[in-house]
């Protein structure tokens, strides 16, 4: 990932903060992957815009805004043959706050980025379970409406109920750290649940309840599994991959394309082609003694 990394200072040290104006394909192709310290946000004023934010393309017309956070490997592209202009808004938190204690960084800045990073987690995890499981699995994720409240509780509590009421789904498995969950047993007294929860959270009150309610629980932090290899290989599998995207996705047409504009070379369509067949395709990856994973270009 450190390849893509733009060290350009955006504004100054002592304010850290440009807008940058471009428009496709007059100035610009486009912007290849990279990422920066800053926050940017893109803002498309006219046409249209493809924006690539991690492994995710998005298609942005008149109006569209993308939000993309610090440290994260995006670009931007000429969608087809369309034009387009955007401004790209780059800023550093520091701009907004004011000391370790600001209230601006702490309420919005700082949980907001926390949250993304806890996000893209959590959605990996759950891929990994898919990836052993072989079972479909839905990811759902809920946004906070206030820094320091989550609705997750209440959306389990109501996903349940629908899924009784409605799917006639009459067993459940929750996994919980905290005790909230009582409050939908105690709600569908005919449907089957087993319980797993942290022990140093679940306390002898809410293990009695249970017990003479006659709902089966375990203590997840004593939980194992036989099958734990596999498990193992598809979370390392899984996190390559993601690694070596961020370390060698490249758009090979730009890349071609900016080759030609360095080196001003007069290019026909067919040359450009056979150049891209020739060499791009071509290209492999090998692995040093030292372990230096490099690719090889094919020469004459």
């Amino acid at each position: 990932m450190s390849a893509y990394r733009e060290t350009k200072l955006h504004g100054t040290h002592g304010f850290p903060y440009i807008v940058y104006l471009g428009i496709i394909p007059e100035y610009t192709g486009g912007v290849a992957l990279h990422w920066h310290e800053e926050m940017e946000i893109i803002y498309v004023t006219e046409g249209t815009v493809q924006v690539s934010v991690r492994q995710s393309d998005h298609v942005l017309s008149n109006g569209d805004i993308v939000l993309v956070h610090p440290q994260t490997i995006h670009a931007i592209r000429q969608y087809g043959e369309s034009s387009a202009r955007y401004y790209n808004i780059l800023f550093r938190f520091s701009l907004l706050e004011n000391g370790a204690e600001d209230t601006c960084r702490k309420k919005y800045l700082a949980e907001k980025h926390k949250q993304e990073l806890i996000r893209i987690k959590s959605k990996r995890k759950w891929r990994y379970l898919k990836a052993v499981t072989g079972i479909p699995v839905e990811h759902n994720i809920v946004e906070r409406i206030k820094y320091d409240k989550s609705l997750v509780d209440i959306k389990m509590g109501m996903g349940i109920s629908k899924a009784y009421y409605k799917d006639n789904v009459t067993a459940f498995i929750l996994l919980s750290s905290d005790s909230d969950f009582w409050g939908v047993i105690s709600s569908l007294p005919d449907a089957d649940f087993l319980v797993m929860v942290e022990e140093e959270k679940c306390g002898s009150d809410i293990q009695n309840a249970l017990e003479q309610d006659g709902t089966y629980y375990c203590f997840m932090d004593d939980f194992c599994t036989g099958n734990i290899k596999t498990f193992k290989n598809a979370m390392f599998v899984s996190a390559l991959k993601d690694e070596m995207w961020k370390a060698l996705a490249v758009d090979t047409h730009a890349l071609i394309d900016d080759i030609i504009r360095n080196l001003r070379m007069d290019v026909s369509a067919s040359e450009k082609s056979n150049f891209y067949n020739k060499y791009i395709r071509k290209m492999r990856l090998e692995i040093d003694d030292n372990g230096i994973l490099k690719i090889k270009v094919q020469e004459e």
